[in-house]
């Protein structure tokens, strides 16, 4: 019966120390304030008014504390999130830019992703390893550029044709003149 009866105790005594602590401190016992003291980190050494002097000076200074921590919470957290929507929209800003920086560097630099989207622009294969996309991309770019070129020439060559036809049929056209 009397290990039944200390187990009982054991078991209201958390209880009893929950209702001691929304009592008043000049309620406590010296040993729960020393006890409090210890799980403030605060000195448990002197008298019983010492002690409650202690463990309020400790609790105010937690809750200024904590309101103190709540309040910088709530700043730093708009803070956060202004800085979010600014770096968005420099983002946003920026995105093209880095769209044109990204095609200036060399191939080998760029992401498979990167390559992926090229190859998909210049509507060739986006599949394989980063080598043949890079080699895909360089055929792609340097076929337009040369049937560019080759386009550019025949232009030329037909404007120097034409010339040439009209400065014969010019020619004609003065012999034919020069004999009427």
């Amino acid at each position: 019966e009397a290990a039944v009866e200390e187990a009982a105790e054991e078991a209201a005594e958390p209880e009893a120390m929950e209702v001691e602590e929304d009592a008043p401190l000049e309620d406590w016992t010296v040993k729960e304030l020393k006890d409090e003291c210890k799980t403030l980190g605060v000195s448990d050494k002197g008298k019983k008014a010492e002690l409650i002097e202690r463990i309020k000076e400790a609790k105010a200074t937690v809750e200024d504390t904590t309101e103190a921590a709540v309040e910088e919470e709530a700043a730093v957290e708009e803070a956060a999130v202004e800085e979010a929507a600014v770096e968005e929209e420099a983002a946003v800003e920026a995105e093209p830019e880095a769209m044109e920086i990204e095609e200036d560097g060399p191939l080998e630099e760029w992401t498979v992703k990167e390559l992926k989207e090229e190859c998909k622009t210049l509507g060739v294969s986006d599949k394989g390893k980063k080598t043949e996309l890079i080699e895909r991309i360089k055929e792609a770019r340097a076929t337009p550029e040369e049937a560019a070129e080759e386009v550019i020439a025949e232009e030329e060559a037909v404007v120097e044709e034409a010339a040439v036809e009209e400065a014969a049929v010019e020619e004609a056209a003065v012999e034919e003149a020069a004999v009427e």
